[in-house]
């Protein structure tokens, strides 16, 4: 339908209170809305005070899970370590769910990922595959092969899931929050951090 305040089949307008959605022709309160805007917006979430994973969002993590397995493939990497590399783009941004700051998603898709192996949480808090996720788009003292493979993945996968360059990407995310914001100066110092632009772009002194 395309109208800002349906979401299912209800009407989220304050003054119908969710009630059904009456349709275009007989609501009061349709008012239409990009295509574009409306498939950004997470419906039907597990917690409505969380960010939750939106259509976007979801073609953006298969994006990252297919580019993070192609790049472990060609850097000559056993299969069994390109789909571990495919698992890891998988869940890195699953934590949208549970998650009510943007900062915090990284934190919870790991802890997502520990409570898969509840009996050896102390082993699988060590291994880099955990470590990448927690700390995908941030800086540890330590990048391992998981690390860089993730993040370049995530940094050549655009928004809504279409592979794009460096560049594009960067232009993406800027487009989005803005020159200045946390996510693009990290951004582009991840980027540069882990070879994929030669100078840094955030004009950071890393």
């Amino acid at each position: 339908m395309g109208c800002k305040y349906r979401v299912m089949d209800r009407c989220k307008a304050e003054e119908n209170k969710d009630s059904l959605c009456f349709g275009k022709d007989d609501c009061p309160y349709y008012e239409s809305e990009d295509l574009n805007t409306g498939r950004d917006k997470a419906v039907n979430r597990s917690d409505t005070d969380c960010i939750g994973i939106s259509e976007d969002k979801l073609h953006h993590i298969l994006g990252v899970a297919r580019k993070a397995y192609r790049i472990a493939k060609d850097m000559g990497k056993d299969e069994n370590f390109c789909r571990r590399c495919f698992m890891l783009g998988w869940i890195h941004d699953i934590g949208y769910e549970f998650s009510k700051e943007q900062s915090e998603h990284p934190d919870t898709s790991a802890m997502m990922l520990l409570l898969m192996n509840e009996d050896n949480v102390a082993s699988d808090l060590k291994r880099p595959f955990y470590k990448a996720i927690r700390d995908h788009g941030r800086y540890p003292s330590e990048m391992t092969d998981e690390y860089r493979i993730l993040n370049m993945a995530d940094m050549l996968v655009d928004s809504r899931g279409r592979e794009v360059t460096v560049s594009q990407r960067l232009d993406d995310i800027k487009d989005r929050y803005g020159e200045h914001s946390d996510q693009y100066l990290t951004a582009c110092d991840v980027c540069y951090r882990i070879g994929l632009t030669a100078v840094n772009m955030s004009g950071n002194i890393m």
